[in-house]
């Protein structure tokens, strides 16, 4: 469950994942003893420092939503620009095995989740803008306020549905949105689960 937490380190630290070994699962001091072991023989990083724990914090949220269509800047705000003292904080989590920061972070996607599926049901009743182009949603971005990331969802649907009606037929385009749904509920199932144990489990393995 710790595996992610050693390869998200590895990232943070410029290190060629490419044909490293993967193991299904590490324990916590399994992780914390190879990433020990990586840095010692790292040329330029020796230890797990404030600016590991800045890169390997701004990687777990991407890793958590790398369309961008979850969360929200405010209520990130704080990871994206961390203060010296909360980076101390992590620098201290990690050397007692501890996750705290990144377990409130994972809270957060939890919630974003819940606020995903109300947009959703919204967007089934709302009326699609015209004329959206990629460059209207892409190259992704924090939202700024729940309106914003509601727009931002609404020009997303509005891309697929001008997709659907292109490439196919009728009863294809039913079977192109299912498909879609399915899919954004089985990522969302990843985090959530079906108990507590099994979230702070998952959330262990985006490290």
């Amino acid at each position: 469950m710790y595996l992610k937490f050693f390869l998200i380190i590895l990232l943070s630290i410029g290190y060629n994942l490419y044909g490293l070994p993967t193991p299904s699962d590490i324990s916590s001091k399994e992780a914390i003893s190879k990433t020990k072991e990586i840095f010692q023989a790292h040329i330029k990083y020796k230890e797990f420092n404030e600016e590991i724990a800045k890169r390997s914090v701004l990687n777990f949220l991407e890793e958590l939503d790398p369309l961008k269509t979850y969360l929200i800047k405010d209520e990130i705000e704080a990871y994206l620009f961390p203060t010296n003292d909360l980076l101390k904080k992590i620098v201290n989590e990690y050397r007692n095995s501890s996750f705290t920061t990144f377990e409130q972070i994972y809270d957060i996607i939890l919630t974003a989740i819940e606020r995903r599926n109300v947009i959703e049901e919204k967007i089934e009743q709302s009326q699609l803008p015209k004329n959206v182009k990629i460059k209207d949603v892409y190259p992704t971005t924090w939202a700024q306020s729940y309106d914003d990331l509601y727009c931002k969802l609404l020009k997303i649907r509005a891309l697929q549905e001008d997709a659907s009606e292109k490439f196919t037929s009728h009863q294809d385009s039913k079977v192109f949105f299912q498909r879609i749904s399915k899919k954004r509920l089985n990522y969302e199932r990843e985090f959530i689960g079906d108990s507590t144990k099994y979230q702070k489990k998952q959330m262990l393995t985006y490290f």
